[in-house]
């Protein structure tokens, strides 16, 4: 699978979140019930969408997938449904305006459970606007309670489909790496399309027998919001690419002494201010604490460590080499969810070192080699720079950029 965008992936996203806002405005139109709507949907969706799949070898391509790939496509397809049936059936119970509010709480969720569960710190101002974004929707619900115990309920279906969206997109991000667009797509829609289906018939709603107008707006609701919406944005999560820093790079105080580097370079703070920055810290990430011993590399370097004819130890003695290759492959699993292109890591360190780490005697001798994660990531694609390679760092994220706009 070429990792060339035959389309500038922004613009994309651009056209996917135009698509996406008619689907209220189509829906409310409708007379059908709101499981019926999602229903319709997502099956029209999977015919348009079967042929590309078949064309593309899908069936083929899903049985090199293990059980566990498998399950966990079906798991998203289940959550994309209850997002569908909690979102549409709020319509009817709460104003648009408001529905549409709750249902986009998801970057909020999306931040938690990447600072919760993939080690990526949220900053000040991520922090604020979630804290502002909480109150905006606390006001709503309360004058929406207030309005009657009707429009609460919608909310409350509206927010629920708000964490099954973020559920969603989490899941677009991980399997999108490995999965070509109709492969990953076909069988979530399809799994969504069962759970819609016994969803209608456990409420007893019927499948067929619609005005003609409903059916034309059941087709555009598939056609716009579903394929120029979910489904384009689908394809672009493989492309949008972002840096990921090393927390120490950005002043956290996660160095082994308990001090942060503090970097003042203005491109790190105009991409921080972007809000483009993934940070992380792979020894912490690992388990080890702050402050810990010193650290480095004894027999080889990080490539070496990985190949498993390397140790790392600390001053005392002890081997914290499993710590280390548990920070760099949780670094490696958060540069993939965040479709990270390059990287900038702290020189010389056991774990981010790119051209240079000490040589394991801890008497200050340094000599060429990679750190840990550093080695991981470029195993697997990702360049490394050291924090006095910026500039290099920016300019190779500009010609990937390039390459995806087509420049």
């Amino acid at each position: 699978m070429s990792d060339e965008p035959r389309f500038p992936p922004n613009l994309v996203m651009l056209v996917s979140i135009v698509a996406v806002s008619t689907a209220s405005i189509l829906i409310r139109w409708s007379d059908a019930t709101a499981v019926i709507i999602a229903m319709y949907r997502i099956i029209i969706s999977v015919v348009m969408l079967l042929p590309s799949f078949i064309r593309h070898d899908g069936v083929a391509k899903l049985r090199k997938q293990g059980a566990r790939d498998i399950l966990g496509l079906i798991g998203v397809g289940v959550v994309l449904a209850i997002h569908f049936a909690s979102w549409i059936t709020s319509l009817d119970m709460t104003s648009v305006a408001s529905s549409v509010v709750f249902v986009h709480i998801d970057p909020i969720f999306v931040a938690l459970v990447s600072h919760f569960f993939l080690k990526e710190r949220i900053n000040g101002r991520v922090l604020a606007g979630i804290v502002i974004s909480l109150v905006g929707v606390m006001i709503i619900a309360l004058g929406d309670a207030g309005a009657s115990e009707v429009s609460l309920m919608g909310d409350l279906l509206a927010l629920v489909g708000g964490l099954m969206l973020g559920i969603y997109l989490l899941g677009g991000r991980m399997f999108r790496r490995d999965l070509d667009l109709t492969t990953y797509v076909v069988p979530v829609y399809s799994s969504a399309a069962v759970v819609l289906i016994l969803m209608s018939l456990f409420t007893g709603a019927p499948v067929i027998g619609y005005a003609s107008r409903d059916y034309i707006l059941f087709f555009l609701i598939a056609l716009v919001p579903m394929i120029f919406g979910h489904t384009l944005y689908n394809w672009a999560l493989r492309y949008v690419s972002a840096p990921v820093v090393s927390v120490s790079l950005l002043g956290e105080p996660v160095r082994y002494d308990g001090r942060g580097l503090g970097i003042d370079d203005p491109t790190l703070l105009r991409w921080r201010k972007e809000g483009r920055l993934v940070s992380i810290c792979p020894e912490v990430a690992g388990g080890l604490p702050v402050p810990r011993e010193r650290a480095e590399i004894l027999g080889g370097d990080g490539n070496a460590v990985l190949a498993g004819t390397a140790r790392v130890v600390n001053r005392s003695g002890e081997d914290i080499t499993a710590s280390f290759i548990k920070g760099a492959e949780n670094a490696l699993e958060t540069a993939r969810l965040k479709n990270v292109g390059i990287a900038i890591l702290t020189a010389k360190s056991p774990s981010c070192g790119s051209s240079m780490i000490y040589d394991g005697r801890f008497s200050g001798v340094r000599r060429p080699g990679a750190g840990v994660t550093t080695a991981l990531l470029e195993q697997n694609g990702i360049r490394v720079f050291s924090q006095h390679l910026i500039l290099e760092a920016a300019t190779r994220l500009a010609r990937m950029e390039e390459s995806q706009t087509g420049g």
